[in-house]
């Protein structure tokens, strides 16, 4: 089992990787975060959504109760400030 202090470690990590993350989406140039890409996710908002779903789904797990997704690649939010925000709440 993993001990709370390495838990702890492990969501400073994540705030802080996000963080640096989502900096460097932000300083991009306008239009780059949404434009249509050759990937999964089809762009750098749909992989960043992605990621937050994958937490929400692993919160809704370690709850204990149903997170009610039926796909991981659902942009529940299209606009980079509206995103990070939600992403901070999480963390």
């Amino acid at each position: 089992m993993v001990g709370t202090r390495s838990v702890r470690m492990l969501a400073h990590y994540k705030t802080w990787a996000d963080k640096v993350m989502f900096d460097g989406v932000a300083r991009s140039p306008p239009g780059e975060a949404e434009k249509e890409r050759k990937t999964l996710f089809k762009s750098i908002i749909g992989t960043l959504n992605h990621s937050y779903v994958v937490d929400l789904i692993w919160q809704a797990h370690l709850d204990r109760r149903e997170h009610g997704f039926k796909a991981r690649n659902i942009v529940l939010h299209a606009e980079l400030p509206a995103l990070w925000a939600a992403q901070q709440k999480m963390n």
